[in-house]
């Protein structure tokens, strides 16, 4: 009888890394290190074109700027953006102006926007591309205060935004930027006209450490 007990001791014994082994391959593993990044940023310059696409009688083409100041991997504080829209009118605008007689100051047009965001940069990593070069990239949030100006529009309208951005690094010092961005503001002369604008940008930025 002892014998059986100390034969099953010992298999038991014997098979509990394995166990172990098997639990830790369905979580995925386990993680012993993690690489440290690549490319690191204390200064960018960005710019970008992009398309404010929301409003039914005109569309925008944005050229936009900003600069960010990156306290470390995870933080930045985005200084200043500024984003200029040059406006296209619609087939239904054009219409509405030729067979309605509707005056072209019934139409408010974004013209400028403005804003300061707090930056978020959870998520860090890098990809194979074709087996033969490894592509960095890092995603990130964005939110904080935002101004705006119309045309036909006498004042300034504010408020916030919020947006997700990622970066696709080429070199230590540039990257490929998208930016996908809402504001939501209000017109300071009354208060009570609210607007939302969606912003669609892709840029390049200058990363300097």
């Amino acid at each position: 009888m002892r014998q059986v007990v100390s034969i099953a001791a010992l298999a038991v014994a014997l098979g509990a890394p394995w166990v172990v082994q098997a639990d830790e391959l369905e979580e995925g593993g386990q993680l012993y290190a993690i690489q440290n990044r690549k490319h690191l940023v204390s200064h960018e310059f960005a710019i970008g074109v992009g398309t404010v696409p929301l409003d039914a009688f005109y569309k925008g083409v944005t050229f936009a700027g900003s600069y960010t100041f990156h306290f470390d991997d995870e933080l930045a504080w985005e200084i200043l953006g500024g984003a200029y829209s040059l406006n296209v009118k619609t087939s239904l605008r054009e219409d509405l102006e030729q067979n309605f007689g509707v005056q072209p100051t019934e139409f408010p047009e974004l013209r400028l926007l403005f804003n300061s965001n707090f930056v978020w940069k959870p998520l860090y990593g890098k990809m194979v591309f074709r087996n033969s070069s490894l592509l960095y990239a890092e995603l990130f949030l964005t939110m904080g205060p935002a101004v705006a100006s119309y045309v036909n529009v006498e004042n300034l309208f504010i408020g916030l935004n919020a947006g997700l951005g990622a970066r696709l690094y080429l070199t230590r010092a540039f990257a490929l930027r998208a930016d996908i961005r809402w504001y939501e503001i209000v017109n300071t002369g009354d208060f009570a006209d609210f607007r939302g604008e969606l912003l669609l940008q892709l840029g390049i930025g200058l990363n300097i450490q």
